[in-house]
């Protein structure tokens, strides 16, 4: 833990490592007592858990003892979120909603393995770190899945979550493709570049239990933010 860092930051990075380690399978401690075995109040040990729940690793009602959502070094498997990957760097996630509805779109239904005029949830964002522009997402569901979210607010949340939370689906596997693209007008726009600016774009499909359930794209600033991912 940096012995600079604040009290709650080192206490959530322990956690973070603890949790990695699968010291925590059996059953995640209460607040309380992690408060005194790490003899501090119970608002920074709230501080310190907040950033886990956020980002997925530990759901809990209130009044009941949080639960551990798994021990991989990612909250959501093989797959990782960039919600999670910016809370881990420490940094604030933040989004700016820039479409959030049920609308229809051919290409988006294909990879979902739907006919073309499907309806399907659309959300579009720019992923900020810090108040920084890092990122610019479309995320589409099947709006079976995609409907219950529509009153969500992305502004802080991660899809990943908020799909388990309300629809108890988890993204357990698919595939990802990175190629390096210029960023255009729009895209400079939104994430505060140059036109022509190198950028990471992703295209991603989601799985779970061997069904289409997500497709994503979206494009990174490398200049502003970096991934390493574990699996």
């Amino acid at each position: 833990m940096a012995a600079n860092a604040p009290r709650w930051k080192q206490i959530h990075d322990d956690l973070r490592a603890r949790i990695a380690a699968g010291e925590f399978h059996a059953g995640f401690p209460g607040e309380l007592q992690l408060a005194a075995e790490y003899e501090v109040s119970r608002g920074t040990m709230r501080q310190a858990l907040r950033p886990l729940r956020e980002s997925g690793v530990l759901t809990a009602n209130r009044g009941k003892r949080p639960h551990l959502l798994t021990t991989s070094p990612s909250a959501y498997g093989a797959i990782y979120s960039l919600f999670e990957v910016i809370s881990r760097s420490g940094l604030e996630p933040l989004s700016d909603i820039l479409a959030q509805e049920i609308t229809t779109d051919a290409q988006a239904a294909d990879r979902l393995a739907l006919p073309a005029d499907a309806r399907l949830f659309h959300l579009a964002r720019t992923r900020r770190a810090g108040g920084k522009p890092v990122a610019v997402d479309h995320v589409w569901l099947p709006a079976a899945l995609g409907e219950p979210l529509m009153s969500a607010d992305f502004t802080r949340e991660a899809v990943y979550h908020v799909l388990a939370e309300t629809a108890n689906v988890r993204i357990d596997g698919g595939f990802e493709d990175v190629s390096a693209v210029l960023a255009g007008p729009d895209e400079a726009h939104l994430l505060g570049c140059a036109t022509g600016e190198a950028l990471l774009r992703f295209e991603r499909l989601g799985t779970s239990g061997g069904q289409p359930v997500e497709f994503r794209t979206g494009v990174l600033l490398g200049t502003e933010l970096s991934i390493t991912h574990r699996f």
